[in-house]
């Protein structure tokens, strides 16, 4: 009977063990290989497949999980919004925040007060206090591995203590966490399928019925804007910028652009970018899974612009974003595909505005983060989570398998070995520019040949051609090497009357000729536009009748030998009366076998022609009777040109151009012929305009303000030269031959780093030359 009695005893006391091993060992707990934290995305720039979540236990019946927890229902935000645990709210909820800084959040109970929680018994602290029982503890974004034991060792951990990883950045910019496991219970990520869901923006539709009335692209002159500073991410962002900007303007404002938008300015960038354009590229810093960022929420759709995204799946914008609200890359195959899409976008408003249907149908809403957060802690039912994994590194395929989404992104992206040809394949300017592209055509030939002793100021004829073909042909060249798209043949001044004047008239045709054919072979060898040119005739009197049937016969001529060496398109340029210049294009239009036309005008002191019309009504109305690119040329150097192209921009639909000449023109002396040397008062025009050129700085701010502007067509006139025009092309994202000379003062062996340095008498040499001490 005592026997029995023990092994009664003993069969309780083991039942009794087992009940406590079953309700405190790790087996009762729902366990999840977890992927939550957001980190699927592929360094290659590819979206992984997620590895399914799972949950373990030790009971043979399938464990059911609240549905504000299930990470298979979807983000389940409103429905934690609303979640009020049952029965009765009891004491305090300690949470634990040691870098709470990083939240912009006051601590205490202000956080769930502010946001008139339903639940408010919670409490944020930064505090590490012994004895203090916290209820959860939230790890902020940056922690590494060896960070991990440091915080348990901290404060004491009690077996319902709920540690909850937090982190709205992409997995590329993240620590690696293969060695933290089974450590945190719940996520914050900005993913869909974390515990509590913390997105950039949460988008509710109250009402899909109602119709906007507004033109969205009303007054917007420019078309695709993008604010970036870091150029290195593993998606390539800026390369498929760099790769769009050849067939659409593209303004890149930050660190990887040349236009200014820092944090001190940032409220003037975004009116610019509400007022002026019509898309932005919303591209984030890597491809992963509900990676959704400011970029696309606060940049683009609270600023009234059309985003074009690159970052999550299309399905998570699908699920994210409002509908119809963006464009992503993904739907094109290549870059110059999406450009075509813009602009058939810019060209239409309403299309355009079909993307801004979702205006006033719905609306961004609070989501409440902590208030969902403190309801939860206070939910007696709450599922006790331990996650094994942040990254389940054994499944090495997450982050490298090559899946059918690697394919397709490649494909959408921009091979460049696939790429060899230029946006100048095509020798259509028409064609180019209005798909978006840019012509660079340098000009200025007759200025750089006077610098160099082969042509005489005052006449300005180009009998240089006639005498030294072979520097004309290597001129051409040079230019070409310098970034040039177009060869332009030297016929300036080269016209009947010019010709007569140094009495060479008799080799008018010749000389035309000879510069067509030398431009053609240029052009051919090297892949470029060739065009030719006629310009102002100097006996055009809008008062004698004979004049101009003088100079129409002129313009005849040079268009018909122009069609028949095969010009590409023909250049009317440096005309003053608004009448010549129409007569030039009327004559190309009519002779010219239906090549383009581009017309530019010289524009001196006053905003106006010579004939008294405003330079934007003149260029317009030239615009409007068929000319490709209307624009100015000559006379003002860039800080003169600018402001009045900006206004030409305003009044002209189609591309415009600007061709300065590259000295330092001021409101004083707008024009080169003003220019006057600062020590002795004399007027510096025409050989002795050296000392007031511009330098490379000049040229690349010109550059880019004209870019801005959505200047399509742009060089250099009198005073170019080749490492002046390399620098408008490397502004305009080209890497000619000539980038292999730009210069690196690192090589220096006095001003060099470290060169400098190894050469003993640098210091010293550099002391002397600018007179520091030593």
């Amino acid at each position: 009977m005592e026997r029995l009695y023990r092994d009664f005893l003993l069969i309780v006391l083991i039942f009794l063990a087992i009940t406590v091993v079953i309700n405190f060992s790790p087996s009762n707990i729902l366990v999840r290989n977890e992927q939550d934290v957001g980190m699927q995305c592929n360094v290659k720039g590819t979206f992984a497949q997620p590895v399914k979540s799972t949950i373990k236990s030790h009971l043979s019946t399938k464990v059911k999980i609240p549905d504000i927890y299930n990470t298979d229902k979807g983000d389940r935000i409103v429905e934690q919004m609303n979640f009020v645990p049952k029965g009765e709210i009891i004491g305090t909820k300690y949470i634990l925040i040691p870098d709470i800084g990083s939240f912009g959040i006051d601590e205490g109970q202000v956080p769930f007060e502010k946001s008139e929680c339903k639940v408010k018994n919670c409490f944020v602290t930064s505090m590490r206090k012994s004895g203090v029982r916290y209820d959860a503890r939230i790890v902020y974004q940056q922690i590494f591995n060896t960070d991990v034991q440091t915080m348990q060792d901290e404060v004491q951990r009690h077996p319902e203590q709920i540690w909850i990883y937090y982190n709205l950045e992409s997995p590329v910019v993240s620590p690696d966490y293969f060695m933290i496991g089974q450590v945190f219970n719940w996520t914050a990520t900005y993913r869909h399928d974390s515990t509590i869901v913390a997105p950039y923006e949460k988008w509710s539709v109250t009402d899909d019925s109602l119709l906007i009335s507004r033109n969205y692209a009303f007054g917007k002159t420019k078309k695709v804007a993008i604010f970036v500073s870091n150029c290195d991410t593993t998606n390539q962002r800026i390369q498929y910028v760099n790769e769009l900007s050849k067939h659409i303007v593209v303004d890149i404002y930050g660190a990887c652009g040349n236009y200014t938008c820092g944090r001190e300015i940032e409220q003037e960038c975004f009116n610019i970018l509400k007022q002026d354009y019509k898309f932005y590229l919303a591209f984030e810093n890597a491809n992963c899974r509900d990676y959704i960022t400011e970029k696309f929420f606060r940049n683009a759709l609270l600023n009234n612009v059309l985003p074009v995204v690159m970052g999550a799946h299309p399905d998570d914008y699908k699920r994210s974003a409002p509908h119809h609200s963006y464009i992503h890359v993904e739907d094109f195959k290549s870059p110059k595909h999406l450009a075509e899409y813009l602009h058939t976008l810019d060209k239409n408003d309403q299309l355009y505005n079909q993307y801004f249907k979702w205006k006033g149908t719905g609306s961004f809403i609070d989501t409440k983060f902590w208030c969902r957060l403190c309801a939860m802690l206070n939910d007696p039912y709450k599922p006790n989570l331990i996650i094994k994994s942040l990254t389940n590194r054994n499944e090495t395929r997450v982050w490298q398998q090559d899946d059918h989404m690697i394919t397709r992104y490649n494909n959408m992206m921009w091979k460049l070995k696939d790429r060899q040809k230029s946006d100048m394949s095509s020798k259509d300017i028409r064609s180019i520019l209005q798909n978006g592209g840019t012509i660079l055509n340098t000009e200025g030939y007759m200025w750089e040949f006077g610098r160099r002793g082969y042509l005489k100021y005052g006449a300005y004829t180009p009998e240089v051609v006639l005498e030294h073909p072979n520097l004309v042909e290597s001129m051409y060249r040079e230019f070409v090497h310098a970034g040039s798209d177009v060869v332009q043949a030297f016929t300036y001044f080269g016209h009947r009357e010019k010709l007569k004047s140094v009495g060479r008239e008799e080799d008018l045709e010749t000389l035309n000729r000879t510069a067509l054919r030398l431009a053609r072979k240029v052009a051919d060898d090297t892949d470029k536009i060739m065009a030719a040119g006629i310009c102002n005739t100097g006996v055009w009197d809008p008062d004698n009748e004979t004049t101009k049937i003088l100079a129409r016969k002129m313009f005849k001529e040079q268009v018909e030998w122009a069609v028949e060496e095969k010009a590409d398109y023909i250049i009317g340029e440096t005309y003053n009366d608004s009448e010549e210049a129409m007569a030039a294009l009327e004559t190309i239009k009519e002779f010219g076998k239906g090549l383009p036309a581009v017309i530019t005008m010289a524009a001196y002191f006053p905003d106006i022609t010579v004939d008294d019309i405003p330079f934007p009504q003149a260029l317009r109305k030239l615009e409007e009777a068929g000319a490709a690119v209307v624009g100015l040329n000559c006379a003002r150097g860039p800080k003169t040109m600018l402001p009045l192209i900006k206004e030409i921009r305003k009044v002209c639909k189609g591309p415009i151009a600007a061709i300065p000449v590259p000295f330092r023109c001021t409101d004083e002396f707008r024009t080169f012929q003003s220019l006057k040397d600062p020590e002795t008062g004399k007027y510096l025009y025409p050989n002795n305009l050296e000392s007031v050129r511009c330098n490379s700085e000049d040229i690349r701010e010109f550059a880019e303000e004209a870019k801005r502007i959505g200047v399509q067509y742009i060089g250099l006139c009198c005073g170019n030269c080749s490492a002046l025009f390399r620098e408008l092309a490397e502004s305009y994202h080209r890497k000619p031959l000539a980038s292999k000379y730009a210069p690196d003062i690192s090589l220096s062996s006095v001003f060099g780093e470290p060169s400098g340095k190894k050469y003993g008498r640098a210091d010293k040499i550099r002391a002397f030359m600018l007179n520091l001490k030593y």
